[in-house]
């Protein structure tokens, strides 16, 4: 992203969105093994991603917590459609750089990109011994790992019967599928009459995605 002029709240958003994307066409793909993605910068300094599954189009439910990923795509980027069809779904998201790309010189050798170190596959849930009632999620947090998430918190705040603190400042990625189980665990809280705070300072990438959804935080 840094090679085309990004900022970083355009890698934030790209990622974030790209991620809902190919998670819906994964979930719709309906036997299908091929998802396929396409990214290009447009002249106007836009990157315009497209991504292709086989699967049905299935209306998201107004009463479910289904459709929340495109939610979150459509309030990320500039602009998102959905071209649905017997043969499968076709998603296009725009999203224009918020500085001007920068146009390499051929003669000169090309920057070399920020070397960033790997993500854990699986976040890290653990208690905080410092502070009673207080869990530490960090790492990704996407659609593999959100039944593992819900499980823990719903364990360690016995279904919601005890106050709970959810410490989301080293999450590194917050997918809807995480989302969804914040809003499930918020809810449990609420028909025990129980609280759940939910710690989001900010410079971590989840105040901006709780921010979003409308999820409160400290």
């Amino acid at each position: 992203m840094s090679t085309i002029g990004a900022a970083d709240e355009d890698a934030f958003a790209l990622q974030h969105a790209v991620g809902e994307l190919v998670t819906n066409a994964i979930e719709h793909s309906a036997g299908h093994d091929t998802v396929r993605l396409s990214a290009r910068l447009t002249p106007t300094g836009a990157v315009e991603v497209t991504v292709t599954g086989r699967g049905a189009w299935r209306e998201p439910q107004r009463v479910s917590a289904r459709g929340r990923g495109l939610a979150l795509t459509s309030q990320l980027v500039d602009e998102l459609s959905m071209d649905r069809s017997a043969a499968g779904t076709v998603a296009t998201l725009r999203h224009r750089l918020t500085r001007p790309a920068a146009l390499l010189d051929s003669a000169a050798p090309a920057p070399t990109p920020p070397v960033h170190p790997p993500q854990p596959v699986e976040p890290e849930i653990a208690d905080d011994p410092a502070r009673p009632d207080t869990v530490v999620v960090s790492g990704p947090v996407d659609a593999a790992s959100a039944e593992r998430l819900q499980h823990e918190l719903m364990y360690r705040s016995r279904g919601g019967t005890v106050p709970l603190t959810v410490d989301l400042s080293a999450v590194t990625h917050l997918a809807s599928a995480g989302v969804a189980v914040l809003h499930a665990v918020a809810a449990r809280h609420r028909i025990q009459g129980t609280e759940l705070t939910l710690l989001a300072p900010p410079s971590c990438p989840a105040r901006h995605v709780l921010t979003l959804v409308a999820l409160p935080y400290s």
